[in-house]
């Protein structure tokens, strides 16, 4: 899969409300010195012909960004290196998948996806289903011979009942009519009670299922042994993968760690050049008639 990717286009504020556009696209993260550089070429912190432009604002992105990724244009350069730096811890890992998942997931924005999965252990499985979740599960851990004792109520015991009365056929004179009698003693005997008694080892009296591993294939309910992984940890299904939430941290970076490491990113001030991201003054509150943006190609 594609490496997850930001970019930024960085334009004049004040050009911008004289109807021109002027900027840059950068690539994130960016430092400071990076960004001062970019700054200086859109002429910001500049006096021209008396003007002075002292402001910029963020105009697009661009990038492999995930579609539950949404950025205003009044996202800090701060904000921005530490999704472009989470996106690297993304790529180096191969998670482009469960990352994307996480940030599909209506419950969370970037940074509550960036904190699952940086701060907490995951699983991801392919598929988008709780039966593709109950056999990404089972398959990890060995396939059907991973079975064991504790998973009987996973067995779908009404099928087999179900299967062994269709087949069942009376072969000699005098031998009951059904499955249930004959099996039971009971014409009124459930399909589980027909299954117990054929397979005495799914009632856990003699568990052996050794060689039984085609029996399990069919007769195993991925559907609500996934439901039940769902109902013990957090789970979100993307379009083809599935990501299980642990609650035990990993021994991995956080995101204060990102944050950290970012430091030398992170300076807004820029020497007084430009102000910080949420002090910009809107294009609409300029005296000067300008352009709306959606009528302006970037």
């Amino acid at each position: 899969m594609d490496n997850l990717e930001l970019k930024a286009w960085v334009g004049n504020l004040g050009k911008y409300n004289e109807g021109e556009l002027k900027g840059e696209w950068v690539d994130l993260p960016i430092s400071k010195d990076e960004l001062k550089e970019v700054l200086d070429r859109i002429d910001v912190g500049k006096e021209i012909d008396g003007v002075k432009y002292e402001e910029y604002f963020i105009g697009d992105y661009d990038g492999n960004i995930p579609a539950g990724i949404e950025l205003s244009e009044y996202e800090s350069f701060d904000s921005l290196n530490t999704l472009a730096e989470v996106f690297d811890q993304v790529n180096k890992n191969g998670d482009q998948k469960a990352f994307e998942a996480l940030c599909d997931d209506v419950l969370t924005d970037w940074k509550d996806a960036a904190v699952a999965y940086l701060e907490h252990q995951f699983d991801a499985y392919e598929g988008n289903t709780v039966s593709d979740l109950g056999h990404g599960i089972i398959d990890e851990f060995g396939g059907v011979e991973a079975i064991d004792e504790s998973m009987l109520c996973f067995i779908n015991y009404d099928e087999i009942g179900r299967d062994i009365d269709n087949d069942y056929a009376p072969e000699n004179e005098g031998d009951p009519e059904t499955a249930a009698e004959y099996y039971c003693g009971d014409e009124n005997a459930s399909f589980e009670d027909i299954a117990k008694t054929v397979y005495p080892e799914l009632a856990g009296d003699n568990w052996d299922l050794t060689g039984k591993e085609d029996f399990l294939k069919n007769y195993f309910d991925y559907e609500a042994f996934g439901d039940d992984v769902c109902c013990c940890n957090s789970v979100v299904f993307g379009d083809d993968v599935i990501v299980v939430i642990q609650d035990e941290a990993k021994c991995d970076r956080t995101l204060e760690d990102v944050k950290d490491s970012l430091a030398e990113y992170s300076e807004q001030s820029l020497d007084n050049l430009i102000t910080d991201a949420e002090s910009k003054v809107q294009p609409e509150k300029e005296n000067k008639e300008t352009k709306s943006r959606d009528e302006m190609e970037l």
